[in-house]
């Protein structure tokens, strides 16, 4: 969901952040394990609900969009405008004047 530009950043981001959490989840995991038998894995179970109930209300659907179609999303959502070049792309079914938004993203 980045721009191009972005994307060699946000996969340092993400990596690093994955990989300080599965740091954790090993140096945590052995006493979780200690204390509350085979019933540790049941907190794991909580969180993986709750990221799927997290995905499924808040996370758009974006099977079958282009990456313009996808950013006019993200941009209504973020109440942004969406400038291309030396145009401006209005946002799709937008309700609210441009002149509403708050920021400018340029592609």
């Amino acid at each position: 969901m980045f721009r191009q530009s972005a994307r060699p950043a946000a996969f340092m981001v993400g990596g690093s952040v994955h990989w300080i959490c599965n740091f954790a989840v090993g140096l945590i995991f052995p006493f979780m394990e200690r204390g509350l038998g085979p019933y540790s894995f049941i907190i794991f179970s909580v969180i993986c609900l709750v990221t799927l109930i997290y995905i499924w209300m808040v996370v758009p659907e974006t099977k079958n969009k282009t990456f313009l179609e996808v950013s006019q999303m993200f941009a209504e959502r973020n109440k942004t405008e969406i400038k291309v070049g030396d145009g401006d792309l209005p946002l799709k079914d937008s309700k609210e004047s441009l002149e509403s938004a708050e920021k400018i993203t340029a592609f």
